[in-house]
């Protein structure tokens, strides 16, 4: 009897930085190693290496693309060094993680004999200049022989690329990203319990520290609540390029002793369960937002940009509270009156945690994908009707 060959599959990311495209590999990743196939993930800046040791510590193996910087250079590099590694690991196919650039992988991914490139399309183009729209409407003109479909993490996004990019819907699948939410829940739950009442009320927000994301909104919304005599903290995890803004933004605002920029933690479902809310500022260019799934499913009650990514996520105001976008004013009264009816904040986040758990989990996302890239592997670990389980 014929042995099968495990199955490979190339992710190409990048970076390895610790935010949430990565993040999301990373848990297709675990799901790939449970499914007997074989993940290679390549990077296109080897120098950012935050989580690589949590993808070797799988099994996957991580191939640093060898590109050099500049013009015609680079995208000739990335098409041959696409190639070279779709041939050495004789590749079944390839998900792209960066779109547009995907283009050019999915030629590299031709040249070497590879089935089919899915590309990830993770933010809303309305934000970007039209000669970015120009550019990618040209990249996913050319790319378009080469890539199977364009995966969009929401169908706010896949309405943006439709409406504004000129892209076929046909060419398009919603797969919405999603998180390692099993535990979260009990893990926020334990630390809930052994709270303390009393002090001040806690916000958390969980993001990078970048200009798609809004902090200094957040930053100044915390400032009008201690001038109101708010008794209120503020907690931001994340690091990026704008910690400088921020740092000085707090100082300006005398907010030292209220705002904790807590950089990078590993142990996010616990902070979530420390907190008393959830805070999601962030603006129209936002894709999904796995913090804000995360807090979904840790039970911690949720406000958030009324931006269509959230709007989505939350499927309205039913899973949270959703206040105008930029509006430092706006955020700090969503804030008072999440905090001023904690029943009504318990309900919402109640239907939070089974929204996450019907909608946002990584086992959905990691299907949604393999049945695009290799259906076989589903099918072929799936108990034939009638057999047990």
């Amino acid at each position: 009897m014929r042995v099968q060959s495990q199955p490979k599959l190339v992710i190409v990311l990048n970076n390895l930085m610790s935010e949430g495209t990565p993040k999301m590999a990373l848990d297709i990743c675990r799901h790939c190693v449970r499914e007997g196939v074989h993940p290679i993930v390549m990077t296109l800046d080897p120098e950012v290496d935050e989580i690589g040791s949590q993808f070797r510590a799988l099994g996957a193996t991580i191939e640093a693309a060898r590109i050099r910087k500049g013009g015609k250079r680079w995208v000739v590099d990335l098409i041959t060094e696409t190639r070279r590694v779709v041939k050495r690991h004789k590749a079944k196919a390839v998900l792209s993680m960066p779109f547009g650039w995907h283009a050019f992988i999915g030629i590299g991914a031709r040249l070497a004999g590879a089935g089919p490139v899915v590309a990830h399309v993770g933010n809303h183009p309305g934000g970007a200049p039209e000669s970015t729209r120009r550019l990618l409407r040209w990249m996913v003109a050319l790319g378009r022989p080469f890539t199977r479909s364009l995966a969009c993490c929401s169908d706010y996004v896949r309405r943006g690329i439709v409406d504004l990019l000129g892209i076929s819907r046909a060419q398009t699948t919603v797969i919405y990203n999603g998180a390692a939410l099993d535990d979260y829940a009990t893990r926020a739950q334990a630390v809930r319990e052994r709270r303390r009442p009393g002090g001040r009320r806690r916000v958390v927000m969980v993001a990078r520290y970048e200009v798609h994301k809004d902090q200094p909104s957040l930053i100044r919304a915390i400032g009008l609540l201690r001038d109101a005599g708010e008794e209120i903290e503020l907690q931001l995890i994340g690091d990026g390029t704008r910690r400088p803004e921020l740092e000085r933004l707090v100082t300006e605002l005398g907010l030292a002793d209220r705002v904790d920029l807590a950089g990078f933690r590993d142990d996010v479902a616990e902070q979530l369960g420390a907190a008393d809310l959830f805070v999601f500022a962030t603006t129209p260019d936002e894709g999904l937002g796995i913090a804000l799934i995360e807090a979904m499913a840790a039970g911690t009650p949720i406000v958030a940009s009324d931006v269509g990514a959230c709007r989505e996520t939350l499927n309205g105001e039913e899973c949270g509270l959703l206040v105008a976008s930029h509006d430092p004013a706006a955020l700090a009264a969503g804030i008072r009156n999440v905090l001023a009816d904690p029943a009504a904040a318990q309900e919402r986040a109640a239907r939070a945690q089974t929204r996450a758990a019907a909608l946002f989990s990584s086992r959905m996302m990691f299907e949604g994908y393999m049945k695009l890239l290799l259906p076989n592997v589903l099918q072929e670990r799936r108990p034939a009707a009638g057999a047990p389980a």
